[in-house]
């Protein structure tokens, strides 16, 4: 099954730029257990920029596509989810977002740390990009476990022939 092109592909967006980005050497892909090359959320701290948040996060949601290229379903499933994680926070819960609209101040003036509304346009893409790739990549993995699963149990029944 070949992967679709991610919504924010798809409409032209380009990667989110990000000061400072091809200074360090990509992180393995698709390596079990491999932390993509991002520090922990623990060494980060509070203080991490949105602009590096989405684009780690697009970070790991490009590994995790890749990981599918190469039907390495379970580990594209790690990197989907980390990509989520990454953004954690980022956006206000849906129901929140209409009433996160008015101005934080009586002078108007936006929240510390407020997303501009290409930010939000991003995220939000991310977010729906990973959201779907991790149910195809879900249904294809289940499909898999089913596959080897029946071929125990059919291998066991012809020994027990």
């Amino acid at each position: 099954m070949e992967r679709k092109g991610s919504a924010a592909g798809a409409k032209g967006n380009p990667s989110p730029p990000a000061a400072g980005e091809g200074q360090r050497p990509p992180p393995p892909l698709c390596v079990p257990g491999g932390g993509g090359g991002a520090p922990a959320r623990g060494q980060v701290g509070a203080a991490a920029e949105p602009a590096e948040l989405i684009r780690r996060a697009h970070e790991f949601k490009s590994q995790g596509a890749q990981c599918y290229k190469d039907k390495k379903f379970r580990e594209a499933i790690g990197k989907y989810h980390r990509a989520l994680l990454e953004l954690k926070g980022l956006l206000p819960p849906p129901g929140e977002r209409e009433r996160d609209s008015r101005p934080a101040s009586p002078a108007g003036a936006l929240k510390p740390g407020r997303l501009s509304e290409e930010q939000s346009k991003t995220v939000e893409a991310i977010e729906i990009d990973c959201y779907n790739s991790l149910a195809d990549t879900n249904v294809i993995r289940y499909i898999q476990l089913t596959e080897m699963k029946l071929s125990r149990c059919s291998q066991r029944e012809k020994e027990a022939m």
